[in-house]
């Protein structure tokens, strides 16, 4: 829940862009495409749908693929909507090609396609982000070795390390060199991956006073690297409940409310469904347990047999594949305390994956569990850090509390 808390927070983010994505969509003169989930079979293409004109390249793609495969090239070159499509105060023409870059944004994403298509068998090797890294340009230069890169070579030449200590450590035959020691099997990874998490559930208090946890309320502040500073109140209930509201020092609350079914977006009285991709992002993240009861929430789960560190701990790595061919999470715990330190969110679009990194830190036992009360969020877009001033599990909260329209005094509606 602890994380729960964070993962609100991050899927607050998502849902903001989903209402963005609903002005979007004006382009074809209606709201946001309501396409379904992810995980049902696509219907319906970029191509074919009439929610979207002028698609040429990624005409085959489903089409509640395509607002998220446009997130993931704007994440990739760093860039906004309007560095492609013509967005004026008056004028949205998403459809037009005034602008050049337009223009190489297709020829990019052809050239991706053949790569992978003669090189890689069509598996998803080459995207923008390969070679942009959130640049406009991509840089020709060899970079320079810095304090992250230079970490990177650290750690690669400590788990090089640990290996051959292995290698050494294994019984020599015949007099010969130990052999090398083999590669850790799936099997054995699954159950180092296991081991992890089981340390995990007891450092945050074990799994039966998490079983008692039913709701959440929190409040607390949110900050930029800017300074900029607003004020939080979040509401959870289990299985999949969540209340979200922002309220800055100047201006008027903006709020992600989902029952469970239904999310929306609002702000003003007037709410924004979320739809699609950032739908099933909220989704995700509502899980009341995702964090606590973590095992069900992947398909599979691997451990590596090696440490590695962030800003000084040493940490295991967790592995886990989300369902329906969603994308994947990596969960890094502190190899003393069991406590869980980062999780980066990898999720899948047509064009490759979009992420965020979440830094938790700050521990402190609430109602008999822990959860963290500082955690960072860092997207392709911003970063934020919120902090907790006041946290306590199993507040009385009724599921009108979460309804889209209630929140918004609107009717109910899709």
């Amino acid at each position: 829940m602890q994380f729960r808390r964070s993962s609100a927070f991050a899927a607050l983010n998502l849902a903001l862009l989903a209402t963005l994505t609903g002005m979007i969509a004006a382009q074809a003169g209606g709201s946001a495409p309501a396409q379904g989930q992810s995980a049902a079979p696509a219907v319906e293409t970029a191509g074919q749908s009439k929610e979207f004109m002028n698609i040429q390249i990624l005409k085959d793609i489903p089409a509640n693929q395509l607002f998220p495969s446009m997130q993931f090239i704007s994440a990739s070159l760093g860039v906004d909507c309007s560095f492609c499509h013509v967005i004026e105060k008056e004028h949205r023409d998403f459809a037009a090609d005034d602008k050049r870059n337009k223009k190489t944004a297709r020829e990019m994403m052809t050239m991706t396609m053949a790569i992978n298509k003669e090189s890689f068998a069509g598996q998803q090797r080459i995207t923008c982000a390969t070679c942009h890294q959130g640049h406009n340009q991509p840089n020709p230069v060899a970079p320079v070795l810095d304090m992250a890169r230079w970490q990177e070579r650290a750690d690669a030449e400590a788990r090089q390390a640990q290996l051959r200590q292995q290698q050494a450590a294994a019984p020599a035959a015949n007099g010969q060199q130990p052999a090398e020691p083999p590669r850790p099997t799936p099997q054995a990874m699954q159950a180092a991956a296991e081991e992890v998490i089981a340390k995990y559930t007891q450092a945050i208090g074990g799994e039966a006073a998490i079983q008692k946890l039913s709701s959440l309320q929190e409040k607390g502040t949110m900050t930029t690297p800017h300074g900029d500073s607003v004020s939080f109140e979040l509401q959870e209930k289990a299985p999949d409940k969540v209340l979200m509201i922002r309220t800055p020092a100047n201006g008027q609350p903006m709020s992600v409310v989902y029952d469970g079914t239904n999310a929306a977006v609002v702000m003003g009285g007037q709410a924004s469904p979320v739809h699609a991709f950032e739908l099933e992002a909220l989704k995700l993240d509502a899980n009341f347990f995702r964090n606590m009861n973590i095992k069900p929430q992947y398909t599979r789960m691997t451990s590596p047999p090696f440490t590695q560190k962030i800003e000084g701990q040493e940490v295991k790595s967790v592995r886990g594949l989300l369902p329906n061919n969603q994308g994947q999470e990596t969960l890094y715990f502190d190899t003393q305390s069991g406590l869980l330190v980062r999780r980066v969110t990898v999720l899948r679009t047509a064009l490759g994956g979009v992420s965020q990194q979440y830094d938790y830190s700050d521990y402190r036992a609430v109602d008999g569990v822990k959860i963290p009360f500082t955690v960072k969020v860092s997207s392709a877009e911003n970063i934020q850090t919120r902090k907790i001033g006041e946290a306590k599990f199993n507040v009385p909260v009724s599921d009108s509390a979460f309804a889209p329209a209630a929140k918004a005094g609107a009717p109910s509606g899709n």
